[in-house]
């Protein structure tokens, strides 16, 4: 399977970058740079500082061994995710690494121009600042540089950070985080939230922020440091959670007794399956993606509950995978100038996408067609599926029955119209019996576990 391009925001066909081109091949990514900018990173190499500068943050960066002249090489990251797909807290942790990275270019006589947090990705639990080429001589801040940090960093803190009406502001904050980059070249109809917020506006609000940079703007790096003090002591109102505290469904990856029945059936057709990129659709805290990662792949797991995000990082910095928050169902559209920024279905394209407790949710809870499955199967390019299959007399669907979460079990829901539909487009198939995901089932987990291949 190709690679996702790391770096999305370097366009050769569009120009937007004439500082550092970047170019991938496979799991190689070099980036070619201006001679100014060459000899900046030859300076902090030959001192040493672009050690510090990578601890603080930044992309790992080395010489290429390349004939390109002014050519530099990159750690590979392979899944990139967008502001969009964090929780708040992801978002505050890239905004430290911004504002720790820039103190300690201020150090090197050096600035960020673009500090936003379109140039942060996550790597194995770890923000990562990948625009190499927005390093600029001088320690003065740019006033877009302030505007920048403010709209696309501070604001949704902030906002999410408020103790009068938490719920609304928790909304607006997630509005605003969800809002597209606004890209300095023209008006953009998809950032109208970031727009609402200009500092003239009801940006004016955040006093602490404004305080700070008025007090420091003639000494940037103690702007910095204030600011970095302030994003650190923020604390956020708690929001409802549905999955945040769901229970594991084993204990350690190299103890199998330790497994639920479900764990055990994902792990038996999981290790069938060749070694490459796996997606795991509603991962909660991200057992099955440590165990993916186990196994020799790489991993993305996706899941729409904060919580859940939130508790799947120290598992994610642990074992070497990443995750990101998202509504399936509703997966990050391509954006940005000329569409240049991909979707979440090209970034996050695997081998094989797992589907655990997933299913019955999708089909019985919000109506979607085991045809819809499939298609979203599809988007991804994946060639094996791990799906799990919920029967009607399972006991959570008779919850949902008796409660009147699920008003009936639709005619057309049957294992036998599940299986054929997908091996329309995944023929072979193997199939072993699932069970309960952990110790809570207060009655019988009626549940096959289906692998779906190409």
């Amino acid at each position: 399977m190709t690679d996702t391009v790391l770096d999305v925001h370097q366009s050769v066909c569009l120009g937007l970058d004439h500082r550092g081109t970047v170019t991938v091949n496979g799991s190689t990514v070099t980036r070619r740079l201006t001679p100014d900018l060459y000899d900046t990173y030859a300076s902090l190499r030959d001192s040493g500082r672009l050690c510090s500068l990578i601890e603080a943050g930044l992309i790992r960066t080395w010489n290429a061994d390349s004939e390109r002249q002014y050519t530099v090489a990159h750690e590979h990251i392979p899944f990139v995710s967008y502001p969009q797909e964090w929780t708040v807290e992801m978002l505050r942790q890239a905004t430290l690494t911004i504002l720790r990275l820039a103190m300690a270019l201020a150090d090197c006589q050096l600035s960020l121009q673009d500090p936003h947090p379109w140039n942060v990705t996550f790597y194995h639990g770890r923000p990562v600042y990948y625009d190499f080429s927005s390093i600029f001589p001088g320690s003065a801040l740019h006033k877009r540089a302030v505007n920048d940090l403010f709209k696309g960093c501070y604001l949704p803190l902030w906002l999410r950070s408020r103790r009068v009406f938490p719920s609304q502001a928790g909304h607006l904050s997630r509005a605003v985080l969800h809002s597209e980059h606004e890209w300095r070249f023209w008006k953009q109809p998809r950032c109208e939230w970031r727009r609402a917020f200009d500092r003239e506006r009801v940006g004016a609000l955040c006093r602490t922020f404004w305080r700070i940079v008025r007090q420091w703007e003639h000494k940037p790096r103690a702007m910095l440091g204030a600011l970095y003090d302030h994003v650190d002591e923020l604390r956020f109102a708690s929001q409802p959670s549905k999955w945040g505290d769901y229970l594991e469904p084993g204990g350690e990856y190299d103890n199998i007794r330790s497994f639920s029945p479900k764990a055990a059936a994902v792990v038996s057709l999981l290790k069938q399956v060749p070694i490459g990129r796996v997606l795991d659709l509603a991962c909660n805290s991200g057992w099955f993606c440590g165990y993916a990662r186990h196994l020799g792949h790489i991993v993305f797991g996706l899941d729409v509950d904060e919580n859940a995000i939130d508790a799947s990082r120290q598992r994610a910095h642990t074992h070497g995978f990443d995750t990101g928050c998202m509504n399936v169902l509703w997966p990050t559209p391509q954006q940005g100038p000329l569409l240049k920024y991909p979707s979440a279905p090209t970034r996050f394209a695997a081998d094989t996408i797992l589907m655990i407790a997933l299913q019955h949710h999708l089909n019985l809870c919000q109506g979607v067609g085991f045809e819809a499955l499939v298609a979203l199967a599809l988007q991804y390019n994946a060639r094996n599926i791990i799906i799990e299959w919920t029967a009607p007399d399972d006991v959570v669907v008779q919850t949902w029955l008796r409660s009147g979460t699920v008003s009936c079990v639709p005619p057309w829901y049957t294992e036998d119209g599940f299986v054929q539909t997908w091996r329309r487009f995944f023929p072979k198939v193997q199939t072993v019996t699932s069970g309960a995901g952990h110790p809570g089932f207060s009655g019988v987990a009626n549940r096959r576990m289906y692998l779906f291949q190409r």
